[in-house]
């Protein structure tokens, strides 16, 4: 299993705040850059995703975590990429059509005692905010809790 590294959280997901969880189609996670500075939350949002499982660290096998600690990779080459695009109706196949399927990657983090694996389009950063996702969910209950 290739892994292309495409992106590293800011600190060690075990210093996360509330740790990190998963809601409407993005990894959210809160922590303190440094020991003085405010609490801030971010993010990893995806684009247009097809699929996404979550992997607890007691069902965890070598590669779930090996090189994808605290970074967003792409599994190229993925078969469960392969397996999920199978499943699509050719209507969702269409160059022209924004929401292709065929324009989708399988992307990988292992974040403190989790693997998020997503299949989407594309990813971006959320940015920086000042607080915790806490003050924003204040009863949260989201898949990866």
């Amino acid at each position: 299993m290739n892994k292309k590294p495409l992106y590293t959280v800011p600190v060690c997901s075990t210093e996360f705040y509330t740790g990190a969880f998963y809601y409407n189609n993005r990894i959210l996670f809160d922590y303190r850059k440094d020991e003085e500075g405010p609490m801030v939350r971010s993010g990893i949002s995806f684009y247009m995703p097809l699929a996404m499982r979550i992997h607890r660290e007691r069902c965890l096998k070598r590669r779930h975590f090996e090189n994808c600690f605290d970074v967003l990779v792409e599994i190229e080459d993925s078969s469960w990429l392969k397996e999920i695009l199978e499943n699509v109706p050719d209507r969702y196949k269409l160059p022209q059509d924004k929401y292709n399927a065929m324009n989708c990657k399988h992307y990988m983090i292992y974040l403190d005692s989790s693997c998020y694996e997503v299949i989407a389009q594309s990813w971006s950063i959320l940015p920086e905010q000042e607080g915790v996702w806490d003050d924003v969910f204040p009863s949260r209950k989201f898949i990866g809790d």
